[in-house]
């Protein structure tokens, strides 16, 4: 069998409405019960009908906005293959300038120590046109040694305070995380992002 790459929403994705409000009795979860705590700095908002978390345009570091996330891999993941992360967002406005992306996770199989995270920096240009979705991928993490059911602890933050590289004015819009990973099928390698 050859081995196709597979994103899902219930396996590969972590939405808005899977989110868990910090502080606050609102949690909407995914049928698999996996959640996204927010940051004070973060909100859940409305946008067209659709749920999406909002990440603040802070000044400084301690206005940015910041998610965490716990994902399981699925018993469809083919063990050992590298996984590919990334975002969908989107902006409410057209102002021209680049968004900073950091993904900070730690990937552990079931009865190992969770280990520090290691963060992988991104920037993403702003689309030509509000509400236009727009992806950020992120490196490939590799899967050397990982097996079904593994866990990965993510966080994601936007780093508005970087001035001279997050020239974007304005807030931002999240819609998924999105986490594409590799499992046995047939026909030839793809990857669903």
């Amino acid at each position: 069998m050859a081995n196709r790459f597979k994103s899902s929403i219930i396996e590969g994705y972590l939405n808005a409405d899977s989110v868990l409000l910090t502080g606050t009795t609102h949690s909407v979860r995914t049928m698999n019960a996996n959640e996204v705590c927010l940051s004070s700095n973060c909100e859940l908002i409305c946008v067209n009908g659709f749920n999406l978390v909002k990440f603040p345009n802070g000044g400084s570091v301690g206005e940015e906005g910041v998610i965490s996330f716990v994902k399981s891999l699925p018993p469809s993941y083919l063990e050992g293959t590298d996984i590919k992360m990334s975002i969908r967002w989107v902006s409410p406005t057209v102002f021209p300038g680049n968004v900073v992306w950091t993904m900070s996770y730690s990937w552990v199989n079931c009865g190992e120590s969770i280990t520090p995270l290691t963060a992988m920096a991104n920037l993403g240009a702003n689309p030509e046109n509000s509400l236009e979705v727009t992806s950020t991928k992120f490196t490939d993490i590799s899967g050397v040694g990982k097996l079904k059911r593994s866990l990965i602890f993510g966080k994601l933050e936007r780093k508005s305070s970087l001035s001279s590289y997050d020239t974007y004015n304005n807030d931002v819009y999240l819609i998924e995380v999105c986490i594409g990973f590799q499992i046995y099928s047939l026909g030839d390698p793809e990857f669903i992002p």
